[in-house]
């Protein structure tokens, strides 16, 4: 123990307000105050132990808490940006699709099919039957990956339509 036996005590909030709290109230207008943001960020022990009103020395037991705590926190975080990476991928999959079958269709519309023969205008009618596939099966994928839950621990999962909103 660096520093003797009173050092993790006096450490404890200062560590968790400058390390942890400035990412938890990042999105907010008006901070909640520290043992508020203990409460949400850790299991309810670990933040009655930290408290700023606490007697409670940083023990082995609180210890294990904390870094209990973190393990947990880190793997829900892993969770989350391998959901938003395969989120992302699959918006790109849409946007590339969508892309590419409105270029499709801008090109043939250039041509009146007053002007287009049966054998070319069966191609198209093919070429776009394709596309539609193509949509619904995205859209099929799609719908079935919002209605899932992305589990990388048991402890952490993260639903899919969630994520929407990032």
């Amino acid at each position: 123990m660096v520093g003797g036996a009173a050092t993790p005590d006096r450490c404890r909030r200062p560590a968790f307000a400058e390390t942890v709290r400035p990412h938890s109230v990042a999105d907010v207008d008006d901070p909640e105050p520290l043992t508020e943001t203990l409460r949400a960020e850790l299991p309810e022990t670990v933040a009655a132990a930290l408290a700023p009103a606490t007697e409670t020395t940083f023990s082995p037991a609180v210890k294990r808490g904390v870094l209990g705590a973190v393990e947990t926190r880190t793997a829900e975080a892993e969770t989350v940006l391998a959901a938003l990476d395969r989120e992302a991928d699959g918006l790109s999959s849409a946007v590339a699709l969508v892309e590419e079958t409105t270029a499709w269709i801008a090109e043939a519309d250039e041509t009146p099919l007053s002007e287009v023969g049966f054998d070319p205008l069966a191609r198209r009618h093919r070429r776009l039957a394709r596309f539609e596939e193509q949509c619904d099966q995205l859209v099929r994928e799609r719908q079935s990956l919002l209605g899932a839950t992305t589990n990388q621990t048991p402890d952490a999962g993260v639903r899919h339509r969630d994520l929407v909103a990032f």
